[in-house]
């Protein structure tokens, strides 16, 4: 007795359309810190007196930025640079000395101290500040109260779209995909050390703005 095995069809389910969106999400805080980017530039024809020169103001400044209340481990080197200099007479390349520069960067847990600090680094020698950055102790914190309101405005944006359409919307996401932010905190501008040395330094920290930014696909 022969057997024979029906070809069973398996039926393909309903395609899903969907909707994409971008959600948003910000917190304004209170900076709690400040990193302070400080710099010693010096300039000899020989190079190891310009180092050694160097290396003694770099010195100088860590002990009074410790003596300050700056721990040590708050204190980086993130730029160390050797230039040949070369004037141009008469069409000519003529040497002209060496540039050495040492960037520090300086954590200012007491956002408070940062006036004070600018102004210790540069009576000390430094002759450089290139920038100041204003964070707070825990910005995971923040940022995941960001990346609810960046959910929350994602999903308000798809209700609308589907009532407009009038479609059936599915609230419950399909894909979520984290936007990783595109900039740091902004440094403030390059201070003239002329003027940071003619009076105390004033440094208003402001408002510091953390953004969360999400895609979110949802269906109907």
């Amino acid at each position: 007795m022969q057997m024979y095995r029906a070809n069973t069809v398996v039926p393909t389910p309903p395609s899903k359309n969907s909707i994409t969106v971008f959600g948003n999400g910000s917190i304004q805080v209170e900076p709690e810190l400040s990193k302070v980017t400080i710099g010693i530039v010096t300039e000899d024809d020989n190079l190891t007196t310009a180092q050694s020169e160097n290396a003694a103001i770099q010195q100088r400044v860590r002990d009074s930025l410790i003596r300050s209340g700056i721990e040590n481990k708050d204190i980086q080197t993130v730029d160390y640079t050797i230039y040949p200099k070369y004037d141009y007479i008469d069409n000519k390349q003529v040497f002209n000395g060496y540039e050495v520069t040492h960037m520090l960067t300086v954590q200012v847990n007491n956002i408070q101290q940062t006036g004070s600090i600018v102004d210790t680094a540069t009576q000390s020698g430094a002759n450089r500040i290139t920038s100041i950055e204003f964070d707070v102790i825990n910005r995971n914190v923040y940022y995941q109260q960001a990346l609810q309101i960046a959910l929350q405005d994602a999903l308000q944006k798809a209700i609308t779209l589907a009532n407009t359409l009038q479609i059936n919307l599915n609230q419950i996401p399909t894909k979520i995909l984290e936007i990783p932010p595109t900039t740091n905190p902004v440094p403030l501008a390059k201070y003239n050390v002329t003027a940071v040395n003619a009076s105390s330094t004033n440094i208003e920290a402001g408002q510091l703005i953390i953004e969360a930014k999400l895609e979110v696909r949802f269906q109907y």
